[in-house]
């Protein structure tokens, strides 16, 4: 008795496969030159909106337990 390989693709399916756009986790073909001004809105949005949060978080926890 022989182990039988079983294709995990047919090839017309993996040509066109080939041919799709990247995902959202595949490294783009072409890369861009400059960041925009929304990249940088958005970076700083995503940086200093949790650090205000938690230092607002921890004063105003610091304050109700002085109360």
């Amino acid at each position: 008795m022989t182990a039988q390989v079983i294709p995990l693709r047919r090839p017309e399916v993996a040509a066109s496969a080939i041919s799709q756009q990247a995902g959202p986790f595949e490294v783009p073909t072409a890369e861009r030159k400059s960041s925009g001004i929304g990249d940088v809105l958005i970076t700083g949005l995503l940086v200093i909106y949790p650090a205000l949060a938690t230092i607002t978080a921890i004063v105003i926890g610091l304050m109700l337990s002085r109360g």
